[in-house]
């Protein structure tokens, strides 16, 4: 799940004591940078969603989980590029800097959490 141009982490979790109706969590943790234009942003999108599509199918039931610094004031990002295509909710509705909602969090499965 690996992709030499995106700095991403993926990890599969499995709760010893999960909330009701999580077995697994699919965490993905992003960083985009600032300096990043649009032909990043369509590396990390592709990325993104071959991660996600390539995951859901051996483990439809999954718990999705994307967060990371998106940087979307500084290189035009926009968090429904990633959010429709993958079907999660980005949560995150406050300033996380000076400058905007830099960091977001995604998942297919808004009702489970509150931020």
């Amino acid at each position: 799940m690996e992709h030499e141009e995106v700095e991403s982490i993926w990890v599969q979790l499995r709760p010893h004591s999960p909330p009701q109706n999580i077995s697994i969590i699919f965490l993905g943790v992003v960083y985009h940078s600032t300096t990043n234009g649009e032909v990043e942003n369509a590396t990390l999108r592709d990325h993104i969603q071959r991660n996600i599509d390539k995951y859901l199918l051996k483990h439809p039931n999954v718990t999705v989980i994307l967060t990371g610094d998106f940087n979307p004031t500084s290189n035009g990002l926009h968090s429904d590029s990633i959010s429709r295509t993958n079907h999660l909710k980005q949560l995150v509705q406050f300033n996380t800097r000076v400058s905007g909602i830099l960091d977001w969090f995604f998942t297919n499965r808004p009702h489970t959490f509150d931020l």
